[in-house]
């Protein structure tokens, strides 16, 4: 069954290339279609966050936070993905193709893209996933570097006449419904514990401790399909799950398949930055920044076809794409018709 399942979810990598051999404009449909994913979803996230009301898909029990002696609720935002870690995920995934529809965008586009940008920071700082939060600022990052290089001057009044302007926005919202404490309980929690709140993790730490001697001990070769939770019970893991999208990719399927999928994150990555348009490398640069951090956000990562998906997407912005469209011998939809 496992097998199965991860047979499935890959080939939602192939098939959203050979889909797009078929569009007219591929490349910015890609990215509406990851705008409407958080077109979709966020209106539902800050249902959850105002309401504290969840879908029944959620698993997370309510928890209480205490800051400052006082006993507050944390609220949070999982949307249909079963947990809020799932669902920081796919904000992640859909910021770098926010950021490059945004790149070129003019007026009330841009004032619109900018309204779903503020919705996903607000929902990530809620939520306070810290590999979110790392991996946001770095795609902000990469657009403030691109957004600089193209252009011979920004104006930095305007910058600061903006962000002043919605940061005044968000303190307003925020004290008229009197929950400005209450809705970033767990960034505040984890504020009140200091630095090392942010950066220490000995769970996963242990996890990834008993993770390394299973692959050192299947020499290298991996330990099966779908091994994982079985496998790291049998090795006293605190949690039976890697936490790593590497770590998980490694353990279970090998050096091999590992090399291979770094050999794919190459490809994509070091074609889309070097040859592709700015605003595409705005979304492949950012995604590569982000990486590390999203890779342990949260657990299950290959069985997430919306992993695959968002490999896919950014293949399809890379200029790997247009050496594939070129050649159409090897194309997808041409082998399969």
């Amino acid at each position: 069954k496992e097998l199965f399942y991860y047979l499935a979810h890959f080939t939602n990598f192939f098939m959203l290339i050979a889909w797009a051999e078929k569009a007219n404009k591929p490349k910015q449909s890609i990215i509406m279609g990851w705008i409407l994913v958080l077109v979709l979803t966020l209106p539902i996230a800050l249902y959850e966050i105002i309401t504290q009301n969840h879908l029944y898909t959620d698993t997370f029990t309510d928890e209480l936070l205490y800051i400052g002696g006082e006993a507050l609720a944390y609220r949070r935002a999982s949307v249909t993905f079963g947990n809020l870690n799932a669902y920081v995920l796919i904000l992640v995934f859909s910021a770098p193709f926010l950021l490059s529809a945004m790149f070129k965008a003019k007026r009330k586009r841009l004032l619109g893209l900018l309204v779903i940008f503020g919705a996903l920071m607000y929902t990530l700082l809620v939520n306070a996933s810290r590999g979110g939060i790392i991996s946001i600022l770095l795609i902000l990052a990469t657009y403030v570097f691109y957004k600089k290089i193209s252009s011979t001057s920004i104006s930095i009044k305007k910058i600061i006449i903006r962000t002043s302007a919605f940061t005044i926005i968000a303190y307003v919202i925020n004290r008229v419904f009197s929950v400005s404490d209450e809705i970033f309980v767990k960034l505040l929690s984890r504020s009140e514990s200091g630095a090392s709140s942010f950066t220490s993790d000995s769970p996963r730490f242990q996890i990834w401790e008993a993770s390394y001697r299973v692959i050192l001990d299947t020499y290298f070769l991996g330990s099966g399909v779908g091994s994982e939770v079985p496998i790291l019970t049998k090795y006293n893991a605190s949690v039976p799950n890697t936490h790593n999208l590497f770590i998980e990719l490694f353990m279970q399927f090998g050096v091999f398949i590992f090399i291979g999928f770094i050999y794919i994150l190459f490809r994509i990555y070091y074609s889309g930055i070097k040859f592709g348009s700015t605003e595409y490398k705005v979304a492949i640069l950012g995604s590569f920044l982000s990486l590390l951090p999203l890779s342990i956000i949260n657990s299950s990562y290959l069985l997430m076809p919306a992993l695959w998906v968002y490999l896919s997407s950014l293949y399809i912005l890379s200029d790997s794409w247009d050496f594939f469209q070129k050649n159409q011998k090897y194309s997808l939809v041409k082998n399969i018709d």
